[in-house]
């Protein structure tokens, strides 16, 4: 995903001595100019006791439509989806999403060393970025001290969004009217 600015169409000069003549395709219609550096990719981030189930959970995806998921949590267990790990992986293929134990690539044993390796989480991030093709990635969290800390590093790097109980309600709700 590109950056975009628009631009707004120029304001012809007025007809005094001091005035600079704009040539007739500078005064046609807006265009926008891509910038030379990709934008940020979006990285929403959820605590995942907001998220409970299988149907939510598919509704959620539904409306946020990411292109991965980066599990930033110590233990990370995925039977708040579905049952048992098999039926939660067989889930994600099934909704064609990439899942990757980011603070399992590090070895982090704590918050803390994950804090103390933040350049390495992000370095990590910023590869699984690369094949997002301009959708968000999904961070699961189960801390909500380490998720705004993680929030806090990504600025300039990702956008990300953190989303509370209220607005993943709003996004499963989402999800359930688009699959109607």
């Amino acid at each position: 995903m590109t950056n975009v600015i628009p631009l707004f169409r120029p304001t012809l000069p007025s007809t005094n001595e001091n005035s600079i003549e704009v040539p007739e395709s500078a005064a046609a219609a807006p265009e926008q100019m891509v910038l030379p550096f990709a934008a940020p990719c979006v990285v929403v981030q959820v605590l995942v006791q907001d998220l409970a189930g299988e149907i939510d959970f598919v509704n959620f995806i539904d409306s946020v439509s990411p292109c991965l998921i980066a599990d930033m949590r110590i233990l990370p267990r995925l039977d708040f989806i579905c049952p048992n790990r098999n039926q939660t992986l067989a889930l994600f293929f099934s909704l064609e999403l990439n899942y990757r134990d980011v603070l399992g690539r590090i070895n982090a044993k704590s918050y803390d060393d994950a804090c103390e390796r933040v350049n390495d989480v992000l370095s990590i991030l910023l590869q699984l970025a690369d094949g997002s093709d301009g959708r968000p990635m999904l961070a699961f969290f189960d801390d909500s001290k380490f998720m705004s800390y993680c929030g806090n590093a990504m600025r300039g790097l990702f956008e990300p969004v953190g989303m509370n109980f209220r607005e993943v309600e709003r996004a499963i709700s989402e999800g359930a009217r688009q699959r109607m």
